[in-house]
């Protein structure tokens, strides 16, 4: 019975660890700040510099409005980038911001990188946004994500 048990809790383990990678994935939970990365891996994660992440909105004044599915409110979070292409990244330090379903709430983004984050850790929504005064701006600034 005890070699049972443990058979058990060792799938379980397998599991979890399963389930624990695979949220690694290209959305990625939001963490509270760099060093946690080392809680959740066993080994450090390529950091690489990105300027022109893959699907990147652009924008020119910083201004988004954001509009969520649900009653979670969003983050807005700066990025760690472990993909060349910018295709896969860690959103950290998050700035949470409450918002009802269907509630358009404005934010000002400062220059740079960041990540519009919505959802629950274990399968987050989220959108890289850039903020460039002199780049060409490819969206109308209303953002849009499932909560």
């Amino acid at each position: 019975m005890k070699k049972l048990g443990r058979v058990i809790l060792v799938a379980l383990f397998c599991a979890a660890c399963v389930m624990l990678l695979s949220a690694c994935s290209k959305y990625h939970q939001v963490i509270p700040n760099k060093e946690d990365c080392v809680k959740c891996h066993s080994e450090a994660k390529p950091i690489v510099d990105v300027s022109n992440p893959a699907g990147a909105l652009i924008s020119n004044d910083g201004v988004i409005n954001v509009t969520v599915s649900g009653n979670d409110g969003f983050s807005v979070c700066q990025v760690i980038f472990t993909k060349d292409d910018g295709s896969h990244f860690v959103p950290y330090s998050p700035m949470h911001r409450t918002a009802k379903a269907g509630e358009t709430v404005q934010v000002k983004l400062d220059q740079g990188t960041w990540a519009i984050c919505a959802g629950k850790d274990e399968t987050p929504t989220s959108q890289i946004i850039v903020v460039d005064p002199s780049a060409t701006s490819n969206f109308d600034g209303n953002l849009s994500l499932k909560g």
